[in-house]
């Protein structure tokens, strides 16, 4: 066996290196044997010193190659799927998500014979670690971005943040596998950072996290059909203050958050002649906003009717091109009768009748 001071040398070259990159290659330890002509038989001695100090040595074959074919991937969701959709909604997200495409999925055990390393600060075993999760970071930003509709870049930007303070927080032996610690801080962190959502108040994190909670339930509670539109629902308030733990005014304070405030100043941008007169006139305000959310409202039911119906309630009523078409020209528009644009029109208008629809619109007329 060759002197101790050789090994020495060997072994504090290779952790220099290791400092540097976070690892080693299997290359690099036959290359410092050869070149001080020691006996390949000393691989070993020199591998096994530098394990127990913590070195990474990874098989060079894996840093040069393109060959997968030894890669798996143990996730039931389909990513190529997933990746389309982001830069279907997203087109700037594309070299993001092609860079992503590249990383190779997280190998049995991979996590673990990494966490060590990492929570040791090695750079390679951290920046592997982080990277082999960014698709489970692009996978919970779009749900998001579905549920809540806020933007998709800065969500998958707050998830990666909150996969970094996962990765830091992270305690070996104490938590559950690092796949199923690090969503739960990606998902925090997305909602703590999204924004309000109503964003013209200002709502305390404490509070935006309990909003979101209650998304569900409000937004099934807007297909409420049996209660009076100027009142929250019972069964709403009921089933707010159960999931919150609190009392059944507090559960309406909470509500009444989510309301859509109109912002003054965009109004001025969008329509100088929103006020009346150029000055503040209350009444006019009002009137205003009235026509504003007027408008936004029947746009948002006639979405729920069909797209001939709802063209034929548009034309007849003028709110395309601001003339209201006889039953004829709307006719020859389509190319049918007067008599079967009759009859389209009775039917949508049976569908705005309908329970669930007209309440919306009570509140205008009263």
């Amino acid at each position: 066996m060759a002197s101790i001071s050789v090994h020495q040398e060997i072994i504090e070259k290779l952790h220099r290196a290791y400092k540097i990159k976070g690892y080693v290659t299997e290359e690099s330890v036959f290359d410092a044997i050869i070149e001080h002509d020691l006996p390949l038989d000393e691989v070993d001695y020199v591998c096994d010193h530098l394990l127990s100090m913590g070195v990474i040595i990874r098989d060079a074959s894996i840093e040069n190659s393109d060959d997968d074919e030894d890669d798996y991937d143990r996730s039931q969701t389909d990513y190529d799927k997933l990746f389309q959709e982001v830069v279907e909604i997203d087109k700037s997200l594309a070299p993001f998500i092609d860079e992503i495409r590249k990383i190779k999925p997280p190998q049995h055990r991979e996590w673990q014979n990494l966490m060590l390393q990492a929570k040791s600060d090695n750079l390679y075993a951290k920046q592997r670690i982080i990277e082999m999760y960014l698709r489970t970071v692009v996978k919970i930003a779009l749900w998001h971005h579905q549920k809540y509709k806020i933007p998709l870049a800065e969500t998958i930007q707050d998830g990666c943040v909150g996969l970094v303070i996962a990765l830091d927080k992270y305690e070996v032996g104490r938590q559950d596998k690092f796949s199923t610690y690090a969503p739960w801080w990606i998902r925090q962190n997305i909602i703590r950072a999204a924004p309000a959502l109503n964003p013209l108040m200002y709502i305390p994190v404490h509070v935006k996290d309990k909003l979101f909670s209650i998304y569900d339930i409000l937004e099934q509670w807007y297909h409420c059909n049996q209660c009076d539109c100027n009142k929250i629902c019972s069964e709403v308030l009921k089933a707010v203050s159960e999931k919150l733990g609190c009392s059944e005014d507090e559960a309406e304070e909470y509500i009444n958050y989510l309301n859509t405030f109109e912002s003054i100043e965009e109004l001025i941008e969008k329509d100088e002649s929103f006020f009346y007169d150029g000055c503040a006139a209350e009444e006019q305000i009002f009137i205003n906003l009235n026509k504003k959310e007027l408008k936004s409202t029947v746009a948002k039911i006639l979405q729920t009717l069909k797209p001939r119906e709802k063209k034929v309630i548009l034309l007849r009523f003028g709110f395309i091109d601001g003339k209201e078409w006889t039953l004829e020209e709307v006719g020859n528009e389509f190319g049918v009768t007067r008599e079967r644009i009759r009859q389209i029109e009775k039917k949508a208008f049976g569908k705005l009748r309908h329970a669930s629809r007209s309440k919306i619109l009570k509140w205008f007329v009263e």
